[in-house]
Order: structure tokens, then C-alpha cells, then sequence
């Protein structure tokens, strides 16, 4: 009966305040912490880490006119690709200085319509490595895919897409575009 009586007295009573708590020390900094020195001296590859791969420019991703180099830069939306020319994928990259891994993944898909009306579809994706090239010129992945107008097998329409692969496994925000080629 003693114990009930006790457990009722004490079940009413409310938390302790601040002031019946007493002041705790302070925290360690742990000690993976940047000084303001350090915090400094990577800011700007911290902020080009954060960025990771991208196109070099505002051509460094897209369909060129040209065999094996980018003679003319039609974009990563370039339409119809007139018959007569030779054209290529590519992409000139800015890829982050620190850090080992980095890859991105080219993936394309393609509908090809056929003289006799039948339809068939294409895909294939293939990784590549890539590192920092500097300052002043992106990595190439040049060409990434030729592209003959027309194409021997009908007209096509296609897709594609070069995702970045962050060396933790991650991948970045897919960099896309697509092309068409005229019946032959």
C-alpha cells in the first residue's frame, strides 16, 4: 500500500525547469572542422566539387557539323541534320580538380523508319573516364557518335544523354539532346 501511495505522489510532478539544471560545458569541435584559414583555402574547390562535371562552355555539349572535330556547333537540340554533310555527339567537359573516379555515361536511342515502313529502335550506352584537363580547355570526349545524313538504313530520330558518375557513386543531372536524319 506504501508503494501505491508513493507511486501516485510521484507521478503528478512535472519536469525540472532550467533553473534546476545545471549549465553543461561546452562541446569539442570535432576534429575533421575547417579553420576560417582552411574553410578559405578550399572554397573555391569546394564550390567547383559541389558544381561537378558540366559542359566546358556553351558549346561544350551538343551535335557538330564535321568528321572528328566540331567544325560548326548546331546544339544539343539540333533538329533535322540535312542530308550531304558529316556530323558528330560530342561534349568538351569541365570536370572537377580534386578527387579520382569521375566518369560520365553517354547513352543514345534511336527510332529508325525504313523505305518499306517498318520501324526499329536502337540503344546503347557506353562509360567513359574523364579527369581535369585546366583551366583553359575542357576534357573531349570527341566524337562521341557520327552521325551520317541520311542515314542508310531510313530516317531516324534520336535521343541522347550524357550523365555525370561521381566518384561516390552518385550521378549527376543528365546533360541531353536529340537529332533527326532524312530518308535516303
Amino acid at each position: 500500500m506504501l508503494l501505491i501511495s508513493l507511486l501516485m505522489a510521484c507521478s503528478g510532478g512535472s519536469a525540472p525547469g532550467p533553473a534546476d539544471c545545471p549549465d553543461c560545458p561546452p562541446c569539442e569541435q570535432a576534429g575533421d572542422a575547417l579553420s576560417p584559414f582552411e574553410a578559405g583555402l578550399l572554397k573555391d574547390d569546394l564550390a567547383d566539387l559541389r558544381k561537378g562535371i558540366r559542359p566546358f562552355n556553351a558549346e561544350g555539349f551538343g551535335v557538330c557539323e564535321g568528321k572528328r572535330t566540331c567544325d560548326r556547333f548546331l546544339g544539343a537540340e539540333a533538329g533535322e541534320l540535312p542530308a550531304g554533310s558529316d556530323y558528330i555527339v560530342q561534349a568538351e567537359l569541365t570536370v572537377p580538380k580534386l578527387g579520382d573516379g569521375w566518369q560520365v555515361e553517354f547513352a543514345m536511342e534511336c527510332e529508325t523508319q525504313g523505305k518499306s515502313g517498318n520501324s526499329s529502335t536502337n540503344k546503347d550506352a557506353k562509360t567513359y573516364s574523364v579527369s581535369y584537363s585546366g583551366a583553359e580547355r575542357g576534357y573531349s570526349l570527341r566524337p562521341l557518335r557520327t552521325i551520317p545524313s541520311p542515314n542508310s538504313s531510313g530516317a531516324r530520330s534520336c535521343t541522347y544523354s550524357l550523365t555525370p558518375l561521381n566518384p561516390d557513386g552518385s550521378r549527376g543531372e543528365p546533360m541531353t539532346g536529340s537529332f533527326s536524319t532524312p530518308m535516303p
